[in-house]
């Protein structure tokens, strides 16, 4: 692969799979990437002629960590975006949630945050997004609210579990791979828990209908 897109920077042309022409291409090649390539280069896993070719202009993406005056930002075009594709009425964030998000290191990047707005859309039952909406891993432990739950105090934990999969399940449409990613958890560990709860795939598009 790093030889036939050399040769395409190169020589500017390329050939279809299969195929024995030549085919000429004036294409400006744009690529991203999330590893080092000066150092895989050095160390013989990238090669050399191409990554200098690719260096031509580098833009550098500081991490989110880095950039925590974009999160405002972020979190209030991922709240508009989740809002309507999860038919939500949640349209604000409140100022102390908004200051957990800033302060969080955001190891996970955008993708992350994203994640975490989305949850926080779907538990959210008013129009505004508080703390107690928020994962406990971004909120300082004297700073957790004592019923952050949106359950009746008093429901048992297995089935305050089996009904937020069942929810979240449904907002989903199904789709179990967002749906584990909205729980924070994984594919694996959802089908564990839809065993243990014995919530089966007809419940599912019943649910997501």
């Amino acid at each position: 692969m790093q030889v036939s897109l050399l040769r395409l920077l190169e020589q500017k042309e390329f050939h279809r799979l299969g195929g024995r022409d030549a085919i000429r291409s004036d294409a400006r090649l744009i690529t991203a990437t999330n590893r080092d390539l000066a150092r895989l280069a050095a160390e013989g896993l990238f090669r050399e002629d191409l990554f200098y070719r690719l260096e031509t202009f580098c833009i550098t993406m500081p991490p989110l960590r880095e950039r925590s005056g974009d999160v405002r930002l972020l979190s209030e075009a991922f709240l508009e975006r989740a809002g309507a594709e999860l038919g939500r009425g949640v349209t604000e964030i409140a100022g102390d949630a908004l200051a957990i998000l800033e302060s969080y290191a955001w190891p996970g990047n955008v993708r992350e945050l994203r994640n975490v707005i989305q949850r926080a859309v779907l538990l959210c039952s008013g129009r505004r997004i508080l703390p107690r909406h928020l994962p406990e891993r971004l909120r300082p432990a004297e700073r957790r609210p004592p019923s952050g739950i949106p359950f009746p105090i008093g429901m048992p934990l297995h089935e305050v579990e089996r009904d937020m999969i069942r929810r979240v399940l449904a907002s989903t449409m199904n789709n179990r791979t967002r749906a584990a990613e909205l729980l924070g958890i994984t594919r694996r560990s959802l089908y564990s828990k839809l065993n243990k709860h014995g919530i089966g795939a007809c419940e599912h598009a019943a649910q997501g209908a």
